[in-house]
């Protein structure tokens, strides 16, 4: 992600924090960010997606945290733990952004922020599939989907502790409730060799059968490369070459059949520019591509 555009994200999560969404201005954030309020609306086309992006951002951070732990020699049930252990950790530290976040929310509840709020479910889900698998090994495989559906509920039911009750409990305590509670789960699933209820994971169909989400985040992508656009030293004419380059993908980007192979093309001069690697990065894992020749 382009510099700039973090420390507005970064600035943005800590007076939301502080002060709550509404109270917070768009030109509050540009002061803190030490930019102009218009650099503000280069990156993010209103507050809305500013909220949008605060969000996303939070989620990836503790996605690649998770990510990390589980690429780590450990043990696969201190991969468990410290994954459990890093998620009720973050909702600890950042509990009272979290409860304004919720009593605003209807300043942000759209259809945008639907999408969103399943792609992250989604993609930790997924992560949960692949934690329960390691840990509980092959003989689990039928039962992952249903084990990572009760992981989550858990998970959401212990983190309420911190956020809304005033129970005394720590972080490790906690941790170490679920992780038990899931094992005598699992391993009573694979005991009495009940059926599954889920045979596949509850995200995969909407996620396929929907192009919406997919466009969207394809038009964020190109809308942030647009910006990079005017901040990299290169001539003039170059510049206006790209952003017709990405004005013609954007369009593109509204068609339900997006044509990959045009993205693809189109888009690999970009690649000698390092401003836009992660959008690039981001672009290639959505359309199923590669910009390596």
């Amino acid at each position: 992600m382009n510099n700039k555009k973090l420390t507005i994200i970064q600035e943005a999560i800590k007076l939301f924090s502080e002060k709550g969404i509404y109270a917070t201005s768009i030109q509050e954030i540009a002061d803190h960010s030490n930019v102009s309020k218009g650099t503000v609306y280069l990156y993010f086309s209103s507050k809305n997606d500013l909220i949008l992006s605060s969000f996303q951002h939070t989620h990836e951070q503790m996605q690649r945290h998770i990510e990390h732990i589980n690429e780590e020699n450990l043990s696969a049930e201190t991969k468990f733990y410290r994954s459990i252990h890093a998620y009720l950790k973050e909702l600890q530290e950042n509990r009272d952004m979290i409860i304004m976040n919720i009593r605003e929310q209807s300043f942000i509840v759209d259809q945008q922020f639907f999408d969103l709020f399943q792609q992250t479910r989604a993609q930790s889900y997924e992560i949960d599939c692949k934690i329960l698998l390691n840990m509980y090994g092959d003989a689990f495989a039928p039962y992952v989907f249903d084990g990572a559906l009760l992981l989550e509920s858990m998970r959401t039911s212990v983190s309420h502790l911190f956020l809304f009750d005033d129970t005394v409990l720590d972080v490790e305590t906690l941790t170490w409730f679920v992780v038990r509670r899931m094992h005598e789960l699992a391993y009573g699933m694979m005991q009495k060799e009940d059926t599954p209820l889920l045979q596949d994971s509850v995200f995969q169909l909407s996620r396929d059968s929907d192009p919406h989400q997919q466009q969207q985040r394809l038009r964020a992508l190109l809308q942030e490369m647009q910006a990079v656009t005017t901040e990299i030293s290169i001539p003039d004419t170059q510049k206006q070459e790209m952003n017709d380059i990405l004005s013609f993908l954007l369009e593109e980007a509204q068609h339900t059949e997006i044509k990959t192979a045009v993205f693809k093309q189109l888009l690999l001069s970009f690649r000698e520019y390092s401003g836009f690697s992660a959008p690039l990065q981001h672009i290639a894992s959505l359309l199923n591509i590669s910009f390596d020749q």
